[in-house]
């Protein structure tokens, strides 16, 4: 595979090779392991879900760019290959950047495993042996299971719990889903965004979608631009996303009238070639915005993002938390280096 064909599979952008074996995503800061067999991994806490950032000594690199040898503690925002590094093995110890714990990556389970017994009560440092992580301490051993779990007498009782929940919680499933089937009321994917299209048209008061809306979508951004560019009025630019399809909908303010409506496939094109060229036009060509990220009550995964400034507001519903937050970072970036006074979040 071509450097230049790794991308993030959270966020969708490139990622920059550190070694041949760890690669950077700059935007949310997270390293990824890229295995023998070519998956990516991503460098994350299995204890309290923060970033793990490998230990480099040194980070000697190839800048291609600059066509010289690097050895500063930042050379990430590259897209770097080391010609030393081609023979170098993935390091083996990370840090936790929020709790400062070290793990030691495992290639044959792939996972990280803590250097101490992830458990409050039986908290002390250890060690791998084999199969085992022992402590340093009290020597016990706990066997590491196939996935690198570490199996303390809280992981086992915990492990038991959620299989018999598990099974229920299946069996509820199974029985749900026939009684379905017997009352003939099982739909399809197509079928049930056919309904919320429907649903979503009689809630923002729509007989038909924009005349526009079989346009591409890059056209599509152009005239949603030229409609901000040439009205006097504020506008609420609100994105749904449900069901792999975004439903959007722009307003004039002041007497709510629709100006533009339109579904797009919630995929990477959508968000290269519209979504974020929305949001930097907002950001670059008006005065700086108020960011705020509501995470869903139910479902820590997915947030409501709004984007408010002067002139208009753009909400959009149900997005991927971590990708909200990449984008607020990326716009800090941006507002910090042209002097602008960055949002909190």
């Amino acid at each position: 595979m071509k450097l230049s064909e790794y991308k993030c599979p959270l966020t969708g952008n490139n990622l920059y090779y550190v070694n041949k074996s760890i690669l950077y995503n700059p935007m949310t800061k997270r390293y990824f392991i890229l295995t023998k067999e070519g998956s990516l991994i991503n460098a994350k806490d299995s204890d309290c879900g923060g970033t793990l950032s490998p230990q480099l000594t040194p980070p000697t690199i190839l800048d291609n760019l600059l066509n010289r040898l690097s050895t500063t503690n930042n050379p990430l925002l590259y897209k770097l290959i080391s010609k030393l590094a081609k023979d170098e093995q993935t390091p083996k110890t990370f840090i936790s950047d929020y709790t400062g714990e070290t793990f030691t990556w495992d290639e044959t389970r792939k996972a990280f495993i803590p250097n101490y017994v992830p458990d409050d009560e039986l908290y002390e440092k250890g060690h791998i042996e084999g199969d085992y992580l022992v402590g340093n301490t009290t020597g016990k051993r706990y066997k590491i299971s196939p996935r690198g779990e570490i199996l303390t007498p809280s992981v086992i009782e915990r492990n038991a719990k959620n299989e018999i929940l598990y099974k229920k919680l299946l069996e509820r499933t199974e029985a749900k889903k026939e009684k379905m089937k017997l009352e003939g009321d099982l739909e399809t994917q197509s079928e049930v965004q056919k309904k919320d299209l429907e649903v979503w048209k009689i809630n923002h008061d729509l007989k038909d979608l924009d005349s526009k809306s079989n346009i591409p979508i890059s056209e599509y951004l152009e005239y949603t631009l030229q409609m901000l560019e040439n009205y006097n009025n504020k506008f609420l630019i609100e994105l749904t996303i449900k069901n792999n399809i975004c439903y959007y909908c722009a307003y004039n303010i002041n007497n709510r009238q629709t100006i533009q409506a339109r579904t797009f496939p919630y995929n990477e094109d959508f968000l290269r070639t519209f979504l974020e060229p929305l949001l930097a036009y907002q950001v670059k060509n008006n005065t700086p915005p108020d960011i705020k990220i509501t995470p869903n009550q139910t479902n820590q995964n997915i947030s409501n993002f709004y984007l408010v400034n002067f002139q208009n507001i753009i909400s959009i519903h149900n997005i991927d938390t971590e990708y909200a937050y990449a984008i607020t970072n990326e716009i800090n970036k941006y507002l910090e280096e042209n002097k602008a006074k960055p949002h909190k979040k």
